[in-house]
């Protein structure tokens, strides 16, 4: 029942998180001034870069404590990745196409996990 209750807690702090990261990098992206102006694309690079050295700090990781750090840590850059990503395609192609090109997003996303799972599975 304990090991029940952890796994859970982590996720619920995986979600939390994501979502934090979201509205942080789009209050980043919202409150651009002319002086500090952050292009989507370099919040894109960051975000993923540092959830790149998350997932490389995991392999250290000991202890229940250490797996809450990198789900906090994972899921505020994946969370911003996310956003600044859907926000930089948004630039690029605007309102018109932005639904086609999300929709090419997301496949390209997603080809990886449909081949990646079986060929890791066996």
């Amino acid at each position: 029942m304990e090991r029940e209750t952890s796994i859970l807690r982590l996720q619920i702090f995986l979600g939390v998180a994501w979502c934090i990261g979201c509205c942080t990098f789009g209050l980043v992206i919202v409150n651009n001034s002319v002086e500090c102006r952050i292009g989507r694309q370099y919040l894109c690079q960051a975000s993923l870069l540092l959830t790149s050295l998350s997932i490389f700090a995991f392999t250290k990781i000991k202890g229940y404590n250490g797996y809450i750090m990198f789900v906090w840590m994972y899921g505020i850059f994946i969370g911003g990745y996310a956003f600044s990503l859907k926000m930089y395609i948004y630039e690029k192609v605007r309102a018109r196409n932005f639904a086609r090109a999300w929709g090419f997003a997301q496949c390209s996303m997603a080809i990886p996990l449909l081949v990646g799972v079986p060929i890791s599975s066996k």
